[in-house]
């Protein structure tokens, strides 16, 4: 009987013990996730800081200034942030297409489908596939 209790005790303090290594280890990945989190805002923060000083300085922002560099690293306390900051003005907006409107009974095309096509063109795209 003595034997059984025992077990059964053993058994209770180990359930307890794994709970309890598993409430740890999902705190400390809570904190770390949170950690992150903030470092991705401090970040993001840091540079629009920097594009709005280079904004300040001169009246464009263009890709010779301090913020277009390759990649930026910064230090962190267990490890580091890289980040790059591409202008994304010139590329091409997909979900633009979704709301152009075809007008049946007009023969020119919409703007943007042009583009689209000259686009796909100069991909390689044989132009009867680009239609």
């Amino acid at each position: 009987m003595v034997l059984l209790l025992l077990a059964v005790m053993t058994a209770i303090a180990a359930t307890m013990s794994e709970r309890l290594v598993l409430g740890v280890d999902r705190a400390t990945s809570q904190v770390s996730n949170q950690q992150a989190y903030w470092y991705a805002i401090g970040v993001e923060a840091l540079a629009k800081y920097g594009i709005n000083e280079s904004l300040d300085d001169s009246d464009t922002v263009n890709l010779s200034q301090a913020w277009a560099l390759d990649e930026q690293v910064y230090p962190l306390e267990n490890g580091e942030a890289k980040g790059v900051i591409r202008d994304m003005q010139a590329c091409f907006n997909v979900n633009a297409l979704a709301n152009v409107q075809i007008d049946p009974t007009s023969s020119s095309r919409p703007y943007l489908l042009g583009v689209w096509r000259t686009l796909l063109e100069e991909v390689g795209i044989e132009s009867y596939q680009a239609r």
